[in-house]
């Protein structure tokens, strides 16, 4: 699938790096930093940028929680199991580490302080044509309906319109209003209690109900098509409050980027890309040897942007 844009969410890349490796090392539920690390995550973004072939990569860091959210919901993505202080000395590491080897080899990186990587994302998501997003993280699927296609690399596949209704039960339009009713455990956001994924699909099937007011009408419908069990018009009817704050929390875009962010993300598009041969040498201290012995080769993806 060949796209001119590669949008990669570098702190859900690292997360899933740091795990594998983790696991690898015998250590499960345990993220672990350092070289294999760094090695992993710049496998991970070679590798899609070997299968979407794009003119430009964008690796973007979170710079923070948005105050948005925070103040909507105060314990929004609060860790029940924190970072020790050495581990998280470790992960800042490996990001600056990172973002050292990709802007050599000819990647565009960015962190806007205070942003998450995710509302970032969907600002340069919208700025492009079809762009490609490297990311695991379900709060992405919310850019399919305006043409965004979504690389989930675990499981090796795109998600765009030509399956999401297959692989999710429900059209792009109606899947934030879909996550409102299931929540969210990553971001500790509840659902509606006893609507699960299954009585979530089939409330909002039809890509016109986008809205807690339109799922609301539709509950109270008594027409054969429509019909709902009286269980379930409850349930919606008494938490519309819930779905509406689970929306406001979910929907990237309202995340409003202010003059000196969209400056800054301006800067970084028109800056003049390099791609460093030297890269190498610090490539062989990550103690991968194929990715130097083979390093013409593997690098030809990033070779590309340049």
């Amino acid at each position: 699938m060949a796209s001119k844009v590669l949008l990669v969410d570098a702190q859900n890349c690292l997360y899933r790096a740091a795990y594998r490796i983790g696991a690898e090392l015998g250590r499960k539920q345990e993220p672990v930093y350092g070289p294999s690390t760094r090695a992993a995550f710049l496998s991970m973004v070679r590798a899609a940028a070997s299968r979407v072939l794009p003119r430009m990569v964008w690796v973007v860091w979170d710079g923070g929680r948005s105050k948005r959210r925070l103040s909507l919901h105060p314990t929004y993505k609060a860790s029940k199991h924190p970072l020790a202080e050495q581990v998280r000395r470790d992960q800042w590491s490996d990001v600056a580490e990172i973002s050292r080897l990709l802007l050599r080899l000819g990647c565009r990186v960015l962190v806007l302080p205070g942003r998450e990587a995710d509302d970032v994302l969907a600002f340069l998501a919208r700025k492009f044509e079809a762009p490609v997003v490297l990311s695991d993280d379900q709060d992405y699927l919310q850019l399919v309906e305006g043409g965004v296609a979504v690389y989930r690399q675990s499981a090796e596949e795109y998600v765009s319109r030509l399956n999401f209704r297959e692989r999710f039960g429900v059209e792009p339009e109606s899947y934030l209003l879909y996550r409102a009713l299931v929540g969210d455990r990553s971001d500790n956001l509840e659902g509606v209690p006893g609507i699960g994924e299954k009585i979530a699909s089939s409330l909002v099937n039809d890509p016109t109900i986008t809205t807690p007011e339109q799922l609301a009408k539709r509950v109270q419908t008594d027409g054969v098509k429509w019909a709902v069990k009286p269980r379930i018009r409850a349930l919606v009817l008494e938490n519309l409050d819930r779905i509406r704050i689970n929306i406001e929390m979910l929907d990237t875009a309202r995340e409003i980027l202010n003059v000196d962010e969209i400056s800054k993300i301006h800067m970084a598009m028109t800056s003049d890309i390099v791609f460093d041969e030297s890269v190498a040498s610090d490539l062989g201290r990550l103690g991968v040897s194929w990715m130097v012995d083979n390093f013409t080769i593997w690098s030809q993806c990033f070779r590309r942007l340049v």
